[in-house]
């Protein structure tokens, strides 16, 4: 049986989006491939057939989404049933797509005034949630594209990642300025945070499946996930005491009132545990062992005998 190998060379989706390739059959001829016939065929997206002989190599090419007249998408989600996608888009809008056919069966939703840079859907089908670099959150009913929530204010620059909980009650948002907030879904007050201890713009946030736990990416190269069930606690912490918090200056931690705490090392700093962190992903990783750390007035230092002195 002569053995024949397939290349695409061609590739186009008409307009009610069925897939149209042409193809170059090539099989050997001494050392060299011979071009033997060339052929075309459609078919629908998503559906695989067995038009071929099973020993060709067979690639199949999902069909495209319409342009966006040349602006960037940022942002993609599946709805939770995955029949529609959301994207959002330098234009500053957010669209609704028809997973099956592409077309788009809401929007433009219009009502930030900087360029979308995340949306998620809500786990119902029925919200998608929109951070934006003008440093705002909405939240869009997805049949209407009317604004249901929002615009919900407290980061000072850019929100890079949006996420809905699995109940829809809250919606977290991660940003340039560092930090991340826990919002209500509904009246759009800050429950929780803001989470610090991301040395460069938080770029990702996820929540668990139980919400009770929220992980954070952020350009520092570093992963963060946080303990939300707690994380009230260390907004109350009292002063001079190591929190989610405390800025760090040169090294030093400090406290409430600019009192310096403790100093970390230049390796471990990026990625220092803070109180609310449950697990830090990056290199150097550092949690600190409080359980001997004391803080008064006055500084004393003293060396601990060594072994066998």
């Amino acid at each position: 049986m002569r053995r024949c190998l397939l290349f695409h060379i061609g590739i186009r989706c008409s307009p009610r989006l069925p897939l149209r390739s042409g193809f170059l059959l090539l099989g050997p001829e001494s050392s060299r491939f011979h071009p033997f016939s060339s052929c075309s065929f459609s078919f629908p997206p998503y559906i695989l057939h067995t038009l071929l002989p099973s020993y060709l190599p067979f690639f199949i090419y999902a069909p495209s989404l319409p342009s966006l007249a040349n602006q960037r998408v940022t942002s993609v989600t599946f709805s939770p049933d995955s029949k529609r996608i959301a994207s959002g888009s330098q234009d500053k809008t957010i669209r609704v797509w028809d997973a099956a056919t592409g077309k788009i069966v809401s929007g433009p939703f219009q009502g930030h005034t900087e360029s979308v840079t995340s949306v998620a859907f809500s786990q119902d089908n029925k919200r998608i949630v929109s951070g934006s670099r003008d440093g705002t959150i909405l939240i869009w009913d997805v049949k209407t594209g009317h604004i249901t929530s929002g615009p919900f204010k407290g980061h000072t620059l850019g929100v890079m990642s949006v996420a809905f909980s699995k109940d829809g009650k809250q919606v977290a948002s991660g940003s340039l300025d560092l930090t991340v907030l826990i919002w209500d879904a509904k009246t759009g007050e800050i429950i929780s945070g803001p989470f610090e201890g991301h040395t460069k713009g938080v770029a990702s946030v996820a929540f668990s499946q139980d919400s009770k736990q929220l992980v954070s990416g952020s350009y520092d190269s570093t992963i963060r996930i946080w303990d939300l069930q707690t994380s009230k606690s260390f907004l109350e912490t009292p002063p001079s005491v190591f929190s989610d918090k405390s800025d760090m200056i040169d090294g030093w931690i400090l406290g409430t009132n600019g009192e310096l705490l403790f100093w970390v090392p230049p390796a471990h700093r990026t990625a220092l545990w803070r109180p609310s962190n449950t697990c830090v992903i990056g290199r150097n990783s550092a949690k600190l062992d409080m359980s001997r750390f004391v803080h008064g007035t006055s500084w004393h230092c003293y060396r601990e005998p060594l072994a066998g002195a």
